[in-house]
């Protein structure tokens, strides 16, 4: 099993989906939302080529990235023999910006 370590920007989305349900919904279900990305993750690192690559015709999204479908949200991601990197979360109805992928490291 590979580690996972988040990009500060990862870091930011799962704080701001957090917020996101805990402002409009309840704490049950943001706890609930942060539980099945973590539960997306623990499956990747066992398996960290379940995602689909990325496909991106404009080059914005850098070679080598991956993204899985955890509930509700795309996690972007790349991996190596050792670690999973985690670069973004995002919910499958955000619209996805040419500067999402920029990162604040």
């Amino acid at each position: 099993m590979i580690d996972v370590e988040f990009c500060q920007r990862a870091l930011l989305d799962i704080r701001s989906i957090q917020l996101h349900y805990l402002t409009y919904a309840d704490a049950a279900s943001a706890d609930a939302h942060v539980a099945a990305i973590l539960d997306g993750l623990a499956l990747l690192r066992e398996f960290p080529d379940l995602g689909s690559a990325v496909d991106d015709p404009q080059g914005v999204i850098g070679v080598g990235y991956r993204r899985y479908l955890a509930s509700d949200f795309w996690v972007y991601y790349s991996h190596n023999d050792s670690m999973l990197t985690v670069w973004r979360i995002f919910h499958t109805k955000q619209e996805i910006d040419d500067f999402a992928f920029v990162d604040l490291d």
